[in-house]
């Protein structure tokens, strides 16, 4: 397992600096099977191609990639010491004529790029804040104006909520498209009674990239969506009533993900895949019987018998919690 962890390392790194677009991904499982492994070279490396690939990505990462980078002696570069990530945002058409590329995150923390610009979305109001993260939650989907007033502005009546929402789509338009003229907005249109943000094929969209991995029902799938899954959705919105239900829906579907990619890597006789499977879950859910089961068959499996113990313990350590022993 460690060679291979290793190799998968390497591989990532070496397709961060090519700028490949699934580099991200591929540090992000290579860094599972470092931990998996505990491999400090697998995990540096790993670290590297994930700073490479997406230094926003690596500054939310926790300690042991940093760790052993630094117990390694290699050089990295620290998230803003790097302009910008490595991997190019794809150029797809507008409705005026040129080109738009945008990367929307929702998972661990909002983040909208357009065009490679960062919108600061620090420049308006809370309620605006909280609209453009409804639009994101839907996705390219249309929002009913009502949904929206409902969501924003609870205590007031249709009327005042009808208009207090104007005032936070252009704040929005402006926000979103600073240079794009009256009647010009491509990106947060107006269907009907309905607004959606515009996006297009080829967008980089972490909650549809999500799906998508979920729904090809294949381990390749599976890591796609489990790579992308980078923390709760939208978190600082806090216990805000239209986001807590995706949230958990989102959180077990990633654990689900997680036993479901596990179960495939045992199946296919890669216990150490299967391991950094299950511990990714556990991340997630610390509280799934399943993963707790697969991880120790994963690590006996893989003759990893100190590690099996250790998540016999930590299995231990939560039905003692729960007050099942």
């Amino acid at each position: 397992g460690v060679p291979a962890a290793c190799a998968a390392a390497a591989a990532a790194l070496s397709r961060a600096r090519a700028g490949d677009p699934q580099a991200v991904e591929a540090a992000l499982a290579a860094e599972e099977r470092g931990r998996a492994t505990a491999t400090p070279l697998a995990l540096a490396l790993a670290a590297l191609a994930l700073v490479t690939a997406d230094p926003r990505r690596f500054a939310d990462r926790d300690g042991p990639a940093r760790v052993a980078v630094a117990e390694l002696g290699l050089p990295m570069p620290t998230a803003g010491e790097v302009a910008a990530p490595a991997v190019a945002l794809p150029a797809v058409p507008s409705r005026t004529g040129g080109s738009r590329g945008v990367a929307l995150r929702c998972f661990g923390g909002f983040s909208l790029a357009v065009d490679g610009r960062e919108v600061d979305c620090a420049t308006v109001k809370p309620r605006a804040r909280a609209a453009l993260h409804l639009l994101a939650l839907a996705a390219g989907k249309p929002v009913h104006r009502e949904t929206l007033v409902g969501a924003l502005w609870p205590e007031v009546d249709a009327r005042s909520g009808t208009r207090n929402l104007q005032v936070v789509i252009s704040a929005l338009r402006k926000l979103l498209e600073p240079d794009a003229g009256r009647g010009e907005a491509a990106l947060l249109v107006r269907e009907g009674d309905a607004y959606r943000l515009a996006l297009r094929d080829g967008d980089d969209v972490d909650l549809l990239q999500f799906e998508a991995g979920i729904n090809e029902h294949t381990a390749e799938g599976l890591e796609q969506a489990l790579a992308v899954y980078a923390g709760e959705l939208l978190p600082e919105d806090g216990p805000a009533e239209w986001v807590v239900d995706p949230r958990e829906r989102y959180r077990l579907d990633a654990a689900g993900a997680a036993r479901s990619l596990a179960e495939l890597r045992l199946a296919d006789g890669d216990p150490v895949a299967a391991a950094a499977a299950a511990e990714r879950g556990l991340r997630i859910d610390r509280y799934d019987d399943k993963l707790w089961r697969l991880l120790d068959e994963a690590y006996t499996a893989a003759g990893n018998h100190a590690a099996a113990t250790r998540a016999r313990a930590g299995y231990d350590e939560v039905l003692t919690e729960l007050g099942v022993r």
